[in-house]
């Protein structure tokens, strides 16, 4: 999927859809604005049956009396409860459902004034966009993993960032990654690495492997006992 961020003004915007997020209990869809009598009275009616909740999702058919061809507005729940988690859970929810109508194109309105960072609010929206519509399945079907030894279901956790800074004595000791009640139910660890390192490896060392970081190169192993590991500069 292709995204990209812009400037403008959302009434002035010639988009499939157009969409817009709602707080539980505002009846405002955030950064809409004003269209006219006719829409404007279908987005408050609309507003008034999603009531913002989280998940509720509301489209409006603009009959060709705006640029947009329709409107789209997704709860987000509660203001005190609003987290980029939420913005990007309930950015993967209406890139599934314009996905399952077919349209290619959409455009959503970065909110503005509510507790989160703008920019944190962006990477929110373009990870839930690309995230929603990954197919988790497609190392599976390459690999030819019968049904039987894959878990039934299963999500990603949110993207982890490390950074390794120069001239420290920065490193991850020998470690796995399932080891508690809430760790347990992980069943893959992906590294994706950012930069290339030539001094600088993931190793584990029961298994006498060292992996150099690449720039875009992908690591996967099983996150148990069986594979302990620690990050070496």
């Amino acid at each position: 999927m292709r995204v990209r961020a812009e400037a403008g003004i959302p009434i002035k915007k010639k988009t499939s859809i157009l969409c817009a997020f709602s707080i539980e209990d505002t009846n405002v869809a955030i950064g809409l604005g004003k269209f006219n009598k006719k829409i404007d009275q279908t987005i408050s009616q609309s507003l008034k049956e999603i009531k913002g909740k989280k998940g509720k999702i509301a489209i409006i058919h603009s009959h060709k009396e705006i640029s947009s061809e329709r409107i789209l507005i997704a709860g987000l729940g509660k203001k005190n409860k609003l987290t980029s988690d939420v913005i990007r859970d309930v950015t993967g929810n209406i890139t599934k459902k314009i996905h399952e109508l077919g349209i290619k194109e959409f455009t959503i309105i970065t909110p503005e004034k509510i507790s989160i960072k703008n920019d944190q609010v962006v990477s929110a929206i373009v990870e839930g966009a690309n995230l929603s519509l990954y197919d988790f399945d497609l190392y599976k079907k390459v690999n030819n993993i019968s049904d039987h030894v894959w878990p039934q279901t299963f999500q990603m956790e949110h993207t982890r960032f490390k950074r390794y800074m120069p001239n420290t004595d920065d490193r991850f000791d020998i470690h796995a990654d399932a080891t508690t009640k809430m760790t347990s139910s992980r069943f893959l660890v992906l590294f994706v690495y950012l930069s290339n390192n030539d001094s600088g490896h993931t190793t584990f060392p029961d298994r006498d492997i060292k992996v150099q970081p690449k720039q875009g190169r992908l690591l996967m192993f099983p996150p148990n006992w069986c594979y302990p590991h620690t990050g070496e500069r």
